[in-house]
């Protein structure tokens, strides 16, 4: 079986049995973000690779942020919200990450979307190359509709000074938590 949009075999990618340990834990840090949020977990749940725990943590979130979440009836989805802002995304990846159960985990951003072939395809290139971590390229869109294919490219370039977006990440799973210092 193979993804159309991205050619990825998805029986060859690892972790395709479902069972109660998810092959991946898909971190969601937000702060009173919920116009963006619901296209963001949409996104998430539209992957081709399903074995996966989604971690939506709220950063001491004070709107309806709760209700967005519980609007996806999805038992992958876990939310959790931090009882006062730390003003940092550092604070609640590192409550999700102390969560985390997956093999690998990968970063949503409450503003980005990602692709249906995303997981499967960065897991696939991570296991292929036996590294501990890999990112993708991003798109990116601004106010006037002007898109910029962004982010690392061959041999360690970037294809703009702006460096990765956060969603792109994909590693191995590991305990070691953010530095939340700018």
């Amino acid at each position: 079986m193979t993804n159309a949009a991205s050619d990825v075999a998805l029986d060859a990618v690892p972790c395709v049995e479902t069972n109660a340990v998810p092959c991946v834990t898909i971190i969601l840090p937000t702060y009173n973000s919920t116009h963006t949020l619901k296209y963001a977990i949409a996104s998430a749940l539209a992957q081709d690779f399903t074995d996966f725990e989604l971690w939506v943590v709220g950063d001491g979130c004070t709107d309806d942020t709760e209700s967005v979440v519980a609007a996806f009836v999805d038992s992958r989805i876990l939310w959790h919200n931090l009882p006062s802002n730390s003003g940092n995304p550092a604070t609640p990846i590192n409550y999700a990450l102390m969560q985390a159960k997956g093999k690998f985990t990968a970063w949503l951003s409450h503003d980005d979307l990602w692709f249906p072939w995303h997981l499967s395809s960065l897991l696939q290139g991570l296991e292929q190359t036996d590294v501990d971590f890999v990112n993708g390229l991003w798109v990116a869109v601004d106010k006037q509709g002007f898109v910029t294919l962004d982010g690392l490219m061959p041999r360690g370039r970037n294809a703009s000074n702006r460096g990765s977006a956060m969603s792109t990440l994909f590693q191995r799973t590991n305990r070691h938590l953010w530095d939340p210092a700018p």
